[in-house]
């Protein structure tokens, strides 16, 4: 048992909020990024963490997992096409990012939604850079404007999305 008396104060505190998932297009930063250890298999990735910067969502953060360093030629593939598409989104080319953390600090479009397995929870799936959004698709609101043709990431819902190709 632990006893609570000097650290927890029940009078007038705010109670959490219900936190439905993140939908739709949203202004997000990255506000951080690390390379996590490697797996028992020796996989490893890139932990890309968003905050929505507006909105209905605004101080919600999302992170994206990028399988850089796997054994899965298909895995890396897909991360490398998710990475160039925040970097195409931030305006860093690819072959100047010689570390992540220059990702930090550029507000960008962020498309996020259900993750697959686990639709109570929110990933980034598409990004833009912030002049790439049509007048009316910008939004700080809560709505989601959903997926426009074109989207600039892996991850986009579609027929044309790698993992939902046949080989």
């Amino acid at each position: 048992m632990a006893n609570l008396h000097d650290a927890y104060d029940n009078t007038g505190g705010e109670l959490q909020r219900d936190l439905e998932p993140i939908v739709g297009w949203h202004k997000a930063a990255v506000v951080e990024t690390e390379r996590k250890a490697p797996n028992d298999k020796g996989n490893s990735s890139l932990m890309v963490k968003f905050k929505v910067m507006e909105g209905k969502f605004e101080g919600r953060e999302c992170s994206k997992f990028l399988q850089l360093w796997n054994s899965s030629a298909e895995a890396t593939s897909i991360a490398n096409r998710e990475l160039n598409s925040i970097c195409n989104a931030t305006g860093i080319l690819r072959s100047s990012l010689q570390d992540s953390d220059m990702l930090i600090g550029r507000p960008i479009m962020v498309l996020f939604g259900p993750q697959k397995d686990k639709p109570q929870y929110s990933e980034p799936k598409g990004y833009k850079a912030l002049n790439a959004m049509p007048a009316g698709q910008q939004h700080s609101s809560g709505t989601s404007q959903g997926s426009q043709p074109g989207t600039s990431g892996a991850g986009t819902s579609g027929a044309g999305a790698p993992w939902k190709r046949s080989a």
